[in-house]
């Protein structure tokens, strides 16, 4: 199922497409999904940075359940979205 986090930052609805999204290289079983690959990337950098998910939600406009989400692999941002997380993280991660 793919979901979005939508502007407002909540979970949006699903995708009719039904496509395929793992990642390749997830080990042998159960691939890791694109919403997990990003969560887990963005749950690395916001602890390299030392920020809460409180500040991040802050920082991007987003709320602090919506970036939970997001870490968690329950839900895939909008592009607009992650500019305005990577903007949140400094210049070095802006689009």
């Amino acid at each position: 199922m793919y979901r979005r986090v939508l502007v407002d930052g909540s979970c949006g609805g699903s995708s009719p497409m039904g496509v395929n999204r793992t990642m390749p290289g997830a080990g042998e079983g159960r691939r890791e999904s694109m919403e997990e690959s990003l969560g887990k990337a963005v749950r690395s950098r916001r602890g390299e940075a030392g920020m809460t998910q409180e500040r991040l939600a802050e920082l991007s406009g987003m709320t602090q359940s919506a970036i939970s989400r997001l870490e968690h692999g329950k839900c895939m941002p909008t592009m607009s979205l992650l500019e305005r997380i990577a903007a949140a993280f400094g210049p070095r991660y802006s689009w």
